[in-house]
């Protein structure tokens, strides 16, 4: 994947956008849901690390292309034992794929954290 971001690793099956905007696409594969901010930052959440080989088995999807979602908008289900069973790491990848819109991108929170806490704060171009 490239891009700036950062990784969580969840204590829980629920998965919440890490952003407000609207859903642009969600992966067949159930993997994977991009999102793209009002500023123009395209946003992908990326459930699990080479979760694509799992055939979205493990994800259940909230969400639909064009919805409109916030911090308070739960995504998706990660079935994280599931995950886990088939040898795959569960770390959550958020990752701003567009670099050319964004100026500069600084990490605000480390440690543990809660769904709608804010992690970081990207200055657009």
């Amino acid at each position: 994947m490239m891009g700036d971001g950062y990784a969580v690793k969840p204590t829980e099956d629920q998965i919440y956008s890490p952003v407000a905007g609207k859903v642009s696409s969600v992966f067949e594969t159930k993997h994977a849901i991009g999102i793209l901010t009002d500023g123009g930052v395209e946003v992908l959440v990326h459930m699990g690390l080479d979760t694509v080989e799992l055939k979205g088995t493990p994800f259940t999807i909230n969400v639909k292309e064009n919805d409109r979602v916030s911090s308070d908008t739960q995504l998706a289900t990660m079935d994280r034992k599931a995950v886990e069973d088939a040898g795959k790491q569960t770390d959550v990848l958020t990752v701003f794929t567009n670099g050319d819109k964004i100026n500069s991108f600084a990490l605000i929170g480390e440690g543990k954290v809660t769904a709608q806490e804010d992690l970081g704060e990207i200055e657009v171009s």
